[in-house]
Parts: C-alpha cells; sequence; structure tokens
C-alpha cells in the first residue's frame, strides 16, 4: 500500500474508492458486456511483465470491490510486488491501464456498436480520478504477525490467529472430514510451512499490532540461467 493511507487503526472497512464507486460499478458493467459480446483486450503488469485477460480482471476487480478487506500474503516477494503496483493498489492499477489504452480501441466494431458516449466519458473520468491521485507516494510493505486477531476468519486450517483459535480451527476440520486426531490427519489439513498462503483481513488492526512498516524504494529485474527474480532495494 502507500503509506498516506495508513491509519490507526487501519480499517478495512474504510472505501478508498467511494468517490468514484458508482462510476466503476457501471464501468464494469459495460466492459463485462462488451466481452460477452467478443470484445478482446489483454491487460499487461508493468510491475510484473504478466498479462490478464480483460475478462478476468473484470471479474476480479468486481469481487474485491464487492468484498472489503485488507489482503495479506505469508510470502515477503509478493508483498513487495504488488506494492509495486500503480500507488500501491492492484485495483488501481489495472483501471489505470485499462481507462489509458482502451480508448485506442474506439473503432473496434464491438465497442463502437456497444459503447455510448456517456460510457466514453465514465472511463474518461475514472482515468481522471485514478490518475489525479499521481502525485508522489511513499509506497510500503506492513508486517503483521500472524497471531494478529484480524486473521480469525472462517475457514481453511491457515497458520494464523491465535494457537487456541488455530487449534479449534484444526479439529473442526478434521470433524467435519470424519478423520481420527492423528499426526497424518493433522499434515492432511494444515498446509505445509513453507507454501505461500494469502489471508484477508476483515477487521481494523491498530497501528499497535503493526510489526514494522518496510519501505520499498525501487525494484530491478535480474535474469539468471535458472530463475528469474526481483531484486528490492529498500530503506
Amino acid at each position: 500500500m502507500r503509506l498516506e493511507d495508513l491509519s490507526d487503526p487501519l480499517d478495512p472497512a474504510a472505501d478508498p474508492f467511494q468517490p468514484i464507486r458508482p462510476k466503476l460499478s457501471t464501468l464494469i458493467a459495460v466492459l463485462r458486456q462488451q466481452v460477452a459480446r467478443g470484445f478482446r483486450f489483454t491487460v499487461y503488469e508493468d510491475y510484473s511483465s504478466l498479462s490478464f485477460d480483460l475478462k478476468d480482471i473484470l471479474n476480479w476487480s468486481k469481487r474485491d470491490l464487492d468484498d472489503p478487506g485488507i489482503d495479506f500474503t505469508s510470502s515477503h516477494h509478493s508483498a513487495t510486488g504488488y506494492a509495486h503496483n500503480y500507488h500501491g493498489s492492484q485495483l488501481k492499477q489495472n483501471l489505470k491501464y485499462i481507462t489509458d489504452h482502451l480508448p485506442a480501441f474506439r473503432k473496434d466494431p464491438v465497442l463502437a456498436a456497444g459503447m455510448t458516449a456517456e460510457d466514453w466519458r465514465i472511463v474518461d473520468e475514472v482515468n481522471k480520478w485514478i490518475s489525479g491521485s499521481g502525485t508522489p507516494c511513499i509506497k510500503i510493505v506492513i508486517w503483521v504477525r500472524r497471531p494478529c486477531p484480524a486473521f480469525e476468519v472462517q475457514g481453511g486450517c491457515l497458520p494464523v490467529g491465535s494457537f487456541d483459535y488455530f487449534i479449534r480451527r484444526v479439529m473442526a476440520v478434521i470433524e467435519r472430514n470424519g478423520l481420527s486426531l492423528t499426526q497424518a490427519a493433522i499434515e492432511m489439513v494444515v498446509p505445509p510451512e513453507s507454501r505461500e498462503f494469502y489471508v484477508r483481513a476483515q477487521r481494523p488492526i491498530l497501528r499497535a499490532e503493526i510489526e514494522k512498516i518496510e519501505e520499498v524504494r525501487s525494484r530491478s529485474w535480474r535474469q539468471d540461467e535458472s530463475e528469474r527474480e526481483w531484486e528490492d532495494y529498500e530503506r
């Protein structure tokens, strides 16, 4: 995220898209209609060099807008990667790319027939709103310990929340699956410690619960013979 958005508490219910949300919802609905009618468009991520079909980006964007929360990952590599999105926001990154590049397809037969002048005004307004927050920002990764109560969400046996909460989740899953309480059963339902996972915090996180605030300053891409990896330069 960006340092400017860090508050005390850090509240998942706070909606940074509130001023533009109605227009975002309209834009996503209009573009989903165009995709259903055959329009094809690829969204490229500048920071990762990955690309995604517009249909997937729209589905993910709608899901994120409809499901408030703050996503955390157990992987520092992934966290710093997400921080390199536009203003530290995956949603802003994707919407900025779409509204930056979509006007070049204005004469596409599907868009020409399916999008009105008002639809194109919304494309422009969304782009201006996102780009208008283009003042220099400090991109950060925040560190929160796994026992934080904000991670005590239903589902799965992720190694988060209090130890008692974790044990209750494991026992519930073992019982639901009709397993005996054995080492093998525990290993079956609990993910390996080395496996990366994501968890969405759905209650406010106090500043005192944040272990560390790490500024992510710049990034370069290094190509090795056996693997590709990011090199992060952090303060």
